[in-house]
């Protein structure tokens, strides 16, 4: 199981597989304690809203994470990664 934090100002943002909403290895965005997978709408602010593929990939990923603070940068580069596939 691994998490790591995103970028997201002012909103509680990070990939993980540590989640219900998570299956086979894949990880899920948790964006303010709401689970989204690639194809699903989020508010980023914007009238339209965008994908949460969208908002992963115009983000930083940064390594700590709730609970998971020995995740490597490249652990984290392929977690947002399999999120993106």
């Amino acid at each position: 199981m691994a998490s790591t934090c995103l970028d997201v100002p002012g909103r509680r943002a990070w990939l993980t597989t540590d989640h219900a909403a998570s299956s086979y290895g894949l990880p899920v965005l948790v964006l303010d304690d709401h689970a989204y997978g690639p194809a699903d709408r989020v508010d980023d602010g914007s009238p339209a809203g965008c994908t949460a593929d969208d908002l992963v990939r115009k983000t930083r990923v940064v390594l700590a994470a709730p609970g998971d603070n020995d995740i490597t940068a490249d652990e984290a580069d392929a977690l947002r990664e399999a999120f993106l596939v």
